[in-house]
């Protein structure tokens, strides 16, 4: 992938994070950053934001599913012991490093965005074997 574009998908990304979100620190942010627990995004604003995403970085939704990372509207940390022991699954970690990958990739793969999150490389992918560049 050429650099400069990737640089641009980015900050980009970064933008649309602050517009949507209001999150006042993007200084802060990194691939490792989530968007459900660091940002705090979920309920409605998680599938609003989502849904812009997808439109604004024409990226294929492919196997997305929105309440594999996020809960209902007002999560709190209570609602995941609730959610434990009614033995729902807790709501997996969303990074800016996942959206990233699917912008690039342009779809969403749930398989290889959630293993580049588990390793922390968002390079080594098999719709990436040419591209080198660190997120």
């Amino acid at each position: 992938m050429n650099t400069n574009r990737e640089t641009l998908i980015c900050q980009d990304l970064v933008n649309f994070i602050v517009i949507k979100t209001g999150f006042s620190n993007p200084t802060t942010i990194s691939s490792q950053t989530t968007i459900n627990y660091d940002i705090g995004l979920d309920g409605d604003d998680a599938d609003e934001f989502m849904e812009a995403y997808f439109d604004h970085f024409m990226v294929e939704c492919g196997n997305y599913d929105w309440s594999r990372y996020f809960g209902e509207e007002g999560f709190n940390p209570i609602s995941v012991l609730i959610e434990i022991l009614k033995r729902k699954p807790v709501p997996k970690p969303l990074s800016f490093g996942m959206l990233k990958l699917a912008a690039k990739m342009g779809k969403w793969d749930t398989e290889i965005l959630e293993q580049a999150y588990l390793n922390n490389n968002y390079v080594n992918h098999p719709d990436n074997k040419h591209d080198k560049t660190p997120v």
